[in-house]
């Protein structure tokens, strides 16, 4: 029996440190990688310049390779991402980014747009007409070859004010941006105070919306007060404008006016909202 009852208390004992002992720690998650490209997820650049990278920055110390969707337009260094141009077109350009050991493995990718070397303002693009190509000095200009501008809408909007009524002696506080690059976010101030539709010169900017070679561009705005000056200055290549009128920007002037500039001579002011001037939609790029 003694054998027996030994065999018992073993088995008893270890099944007793079993449950005394510190139970398992299940590892953590990797954390996620990021990718972000400097120049944005779409790019246009002009063919016969030199190799470009989209510099690619984020979380993550995993090793990035790069492929380039339409060999025919561009191809894609593998492991560097430089660019190398074969013709004028549209192409995806893919960011693979390999686990390491403590995040996981991610996937991004950037739109590459190659235009002629004649690329130049006036042109016809993406649903308008280049109305100004950023240069060095201008908010948002980039360095490494991508450019940047504005697309003006082809036709002007006509006699509307530019704000709805209830809203005429109201302040937008987000709207007052005048520079190259706050027109967006004037308009987005505005209509977020008068609300979404077409009775006031943002709402109808802020709705434009057209269809050029299958893609549909919908990202339009009301200029700020320096992005109307481009378009005032380059409005015999972009055409269409009638220069004794004024044009409404989207940058407040006060309380109870919007920011005006006349095409006649390039003066700007503020003028009552209600007024009904002419307005032309932008998109950038």
């Amino acid at each position: 029996m003694a054998p027996r009852i030994l065999g018992l208390l073993v088995a008893v004992i270890s099944l007793l440190s079993g449950a005394c002992s510190s139970p398992s720690t299940a590892s953590s998650p990797p954390a996620a990688s990021t990718i972000v490209f400097a120049d944005g997820a779409t790019v246009v650049t002009k063919l016969g310049g030199s190799a470009y990278t989209n510099v690619v920055s984020g979380v993550g110390t995993g090793s990035v390779t790069y492929t380039s969707g339409t060999l025919s337009t561009a191809t894609v260094n593998a492991s560097s991402g430089a660019v190398t141009f074969v013709a004028t077109g549209t192409t995806v350009i893919t960011a693979n980014k390999a686990a390491d050991a403590d995040h996981s493995s991610v996937t991004k990718s950037y739109t590459l747009t190659v235009v002629p070397s004649s690329f130049a303002i006036g042109n016809a693009f993406q649903g308008g007409k280049v109305a100004y190509i950023l240069q060095s000095g201008d908010p948002g200009y980039a360095t490494g070859g991508a450019l940047h501008g504005l697309i003006a809408a082809t036709a002007d909007e006509m006699g509307m004010p530019w704000a709805l009524a209830a809203y005429q002696s109201t302040d937008v506080a987000g709207a007052h941006g005048t520079a190259i690059g706050t027109g967006l976010a004037n308009t987005n101030a505005i209509v977020a105070q008068n609300g979404p539709g077409t009775g006031y010169a943002a709402g109808i900017c802020d709705a434009y919306s057209v269809t050029d070679s299958g893609t549909v561009y919908s990202d339009w705005y009301l200029p700020s007060r320096d992005e109307l000056d481009k378009l005032y200055v380059n409005q015999g290549a972009v055409g269409a404008f009638f220069a004794g009128t004024y044009y409404w920007s989207s940058s407040a002037f006060s309380a109870t006016a919007g920011g005006i500039t006349y095409f006649t001579n390039g003066t700007t002011a503020g003028d009552p909202k209600n007024q009904n001037w002419s307005f032309r939609a932008v998109r950038s790029f």
